[in-house]
């Protein structure tokens, strides 16, 4: 079989892979098929029809799914999760590995979120060990190799019992109305905030029944979300990456422009401006430094991405300790077993870096120029 004929099958089946789109209950994949008035590209048609395929297996399952009740000890750890904060492309799914390595953490794995509404029963039906058996491949966008059993974002669990979020970002990209999930420009509205807080409440008690340890969790759009984690988890903790901006922006539009928007679209989007970029960036910047303040002393650790990188012994004991989460463990091998290597990008024009030093002006307490890679 020619390499052209083997990568037109490959992007075919990626086309029809369904993601994370058939753990929606059918109910929930049903309004937002409604919703989006049925606007499917015609590629993407199979991947809507496992979808939905999928969605129907798990309404069937769902009553079936045990009640995660917690005992004193567990309700205990629930209360004191651990968040992973910082824009998109800045390490935090570095930073979320390293950490997943410590048991006394319970991060949701691909499984975990992918079937946010059964998970408790395939653990049960013996499922992930299943899925754990299928080799971790490396991301589109990233050397980084992931696996079902691998530490996943949380908030694809979230859009998914809630029914809506920022991830649908994702699935249907003409669709701006689920960009105001990412809360960057003000916080969620009441019925937002309301799915979202009740959506972790219930997908982090699950993880805890599950587990029996403290929550670890990492999404970059939780970034702007602080109030709402503070209303549901006021004992919460948060680790905040920051990234040089020129590196974190030429990651940032290297992922937008590669093959993985289209990992769980079902519509194809028009490319995203350096402009668009930009603003997204600061308004999440923006929004982070006026909710940051609301975090009790104690419970927030900021490192710089670059301190990782070049001492990750240190940056790890820095952060247990001005967390109070005692010890870091004896370094074991990660569930990838593969070394952490970054990308390499050509230098951003000077007029581009002339752009984001600007938009980065009232961010400049943070330190985003002070280390460099």
């Amino acid at each position: 079989m020619s390499d052209s004929t083997s990568n037109l099958i490959r992007r075919a089946i990626n086309h029809c892979k369904p993601a994370f789109l058939g753990g929606f209950t059918f109910r929930q994949w049903l309004r937002l098929l409604l919703e989006n008035r049925f606007d499917i590209d015609a590629k993407f048609l199979p991947r809507a029809m496992f979808a939905t395929a999928g969605s129907v297996l798990t309404s069937c399952l769902k009553p079936l799914e045990p009640d995660a009740r917690l005992d004193e000890a567990c309700e205990s750890l629930w209360r004191q999760p651990v968040f992973i904060l910082g824009l998109p492309r800045s390490g935090t799914t570095h930073l979320f590995n390293l950490l997943s390595e410590d048991p006394q953490f319970a991060f949701p794995s691909r499984v975990d979120c992918y079937n946010a509404h059964i998970f408790l029963l395939l653990h049960r039906l013996g499922a992930n060990r299943l899925l754990g058996m299928i080799p971790p491949k490396k991301r589109f966008m990233d050397n980084v190799h992931t696996g079902w059993l691998s530490p996943e974002e949380d908030n694809i669990a979230l859009t998914i019992l809630a029914g809506d979020g920022s991830r649908l970002t994702q699935v249907f990209q003409r669709n701006e109305t689920y960009r105001d999930w990412l809360g960057a420009d003000g916080g969620l509205n009441e019925r937002q905030k309301t799915l979202f807080t009740s959506a972790l409440i219930q997908f982090s008690r699950k993880l805890v029944f599950l587990k029996r340890a403290r929550p670890l969790f990492k999404s970059p759009n939780h970034t702007p979300k602080i109030p709402e984690i503070l209303g549901a988890f006021p004992e919460a903790k948060f680790v905040t990456i920051l990234r040089h901006p020129f590196h974190q922006f030429a990651s940032l539009k290297a992922m937008q422009t590669s093959s993985s928007r289209t990992w769980s679209a079902l519509q194809e989007s028009t490319p995203v401006t350096d402009d668009r970029r930009l603003e997204f960036m600061t308004s999440t910047l923006r929004r982070y430094m006026e909710t940051r303040t609301m975090i009790p002393q104690g419970q927030l650790c900021e490192i710089h991405y670059a301190d990782l990188v070049r001492k990750e012994s240190d940056s790890l004991r820095h952060i247990y300790s001005e967390l109070n989460l005692g010890i870091p463990p004896a370094r074991i091998p990660p569930t990838c077993e593969q070394p952490y290597r970054k990308n390499n990008h050509a230098p951003l024009p000077e007029d581009l870096q002339n752009m984001i030093r600007k938009g980065y002006e009232p961010f400049e307490s943070l330190g985003f120029f002070s280390r460099d890679l």
